[in-house]
């Protein structure tokens, strides 16, 4: 049982440095193409322009992936705006917006949305201690 954990362990801290490492990344693009897109201030009064949502439960992945890149660039033809996409950081989610990018023939900036990081590293923790266990929710470093 302690091997199956300190492989889970191992797994969750590859992810981590693997997201990190994501993120360092997504840091050096943005900080290459600083100079041609203004920064945006992100207040309560900020607003989302021709945002689209879009989601199924019924369609493949690919083909929702697909649909929403195909609207967003008949919105905007000239590719005058960056194109942003917020994901939960699923490996199979970012290779689709990735080649659907690639086909688009445009550059996108993808956005990880962190809740759903944090959710799924409480899973793990769950998965390694009974439910409700005090341990769950201690630093590894208080331990």
């Amino acid at each position: 049982m302690l091997e199956e954990l300190e492989r889970r362990e191992n797994a969750a801290r590859e992810r981590v440095e693997q997201l990190r490492e994501q993120i360092a990344e997504l840091t050096r693009r943005l900080e290459a193409e600083e100079d041609g897109v203004s920064r945006l201030v992100i207040t309560r009064e900020t607003r989302a322009e021709r945002k689209w949502l879009c989601g199924s439960i019924i369609t493949a992945l690919g083909a929702v992936i697909a649909k929403v890149f195909d609207h967003a660039a008949a919105g905007n033809p000239a590719r005058a705006r960056p194109w942003v996409v917020l994901v939960d950081g699923a490996r199979h989610q970012l290779d689709l917006i990735n080649a659907e990018a690639a086909r688009h023939h445009i550059s996108v900036h993808i956005v990880i949305d962190f809740v759903h990081v944090l959710e799924k590293l409480w899973a793990a923790a769950w998965s390694l201690h009974p439910p409700a266990a005090a341990t769950a929710s201690t630093p590894a470093s208080a331990t």
